[in-house]
């Protein structure tokens, strides 16, 4: 192990460098596609045009969506402008929701029309919330919030594809990733860039990653497993990443052999 990569945004631009023609990401459902280069780029559109937009970044940056490509490219862009991803479990309802976004204070939201019921359900705890980017539709959005700035995803890609240097270092707070809440209240825990790259670096080994490897990832992307032990293992090893809104018993097998899946975290 070593320090080469002082950040989780110094590590995406210096893998996809590495691995740029390497297919990277599948949406299993769509079977939409990026190669490395191609996700860094969209990765660094947004967070140019959230730079563009917003003056001062905002501290904490929310996500509530289901997997996919966006939620991936909205969780690295923030890495690289410096601002903390707040995962909210998008099973979370009423207050343990309300909660999560009232205690970090995020004043920006990722989100889909998917959540928009559950999240107006919990209004009166998103106090701090100004603006929800949402990928998709805006119409709802708009209608339910209509005290809200409701931005969509792709208006908010710049043109500018160039690299944002993040001068986050080793320690700091990368992400604040919230337990499941099964034994007691959802605690909000924060993870720095160091401990999402050595967590990932620990996988490699053991699980034999490499290049030739493709991981099958289904479950949230609010959780550890998936962010930590599925993504960044495959960023580190220039490998692919098959990602599933949800684990489904009889889509499993069909995709296994349709994208050569290799390994999947099995629970």
């Amino acid at each position: 192990m070593s320090d080469r990569y002082p950040n989780l945004g110094t590590l995406l631009h210096e893998c996809a460098a590495r691995f740029a023609d390497r297919p990277f990401v599948t949406k299993a459902e769509t079977r939409e596609s990026k190669t490395y280069a191609e996700f860094e780029a969209l990765v660094n559109q947004l967070a140019h045009g959230l730079r563009e937009r917003y003056a001062p970044l905002p501290d904490h940056v929310g996500i509530m969506l289901e997997n996919n490509i966006e939620y991936l490219a909205a969780s690295y862009a923030l890495k690289k402008i410096d601002s903390v991803e707040v995962s909210i479990n998008r099973a979370f309802r009423r207050a343990a929701l309300g909660r999560m976004i009232s205690m970090t204070g995020t004043p920006v939201l990722f989100t889909s029309d998917a959540h928009l019921d559950a999240l107006h359900e919990v209004r009166e705890d998103m106090s701090s919330v100004r603006t929800l980017i949402m990928v998709g539709d805006c119409k709802r959005a708009r209608a339910l919030f209509p005290d809200l700035e409701i931005v969509s995803f792709q208006d908010l890609l710049s043109s500018d594809t160039s690299h944002l240097v993040s001068s986050a270092q080793p320690t700091d707070t990368a992400t604040i990733l919230f337990t499941s809440g099964t034994t007691g209240t959802s605690k909000g825990c924060l993870l720095s860039h160091r401990y999402a790259i050595r967590t990932a670096e620990n996988v490699v080994p053991p699980f034999r990653v490499t290049e030739s490897d493709c991981v099958y990832s289904p479950y949230p992307l609010s959780h550890i497993g998936p962010a930590y032990y599925d993504v960044l293992p495959a960023i580190l090893t220039g490998s692919r990443v098959v990602l599933r809104e949800r684990f489904s018993v009889s889509a499993f097998w069909p995709e296994v052999k349709e994208f050569g899946v290799t390994w999947f975290l099995m629970l």
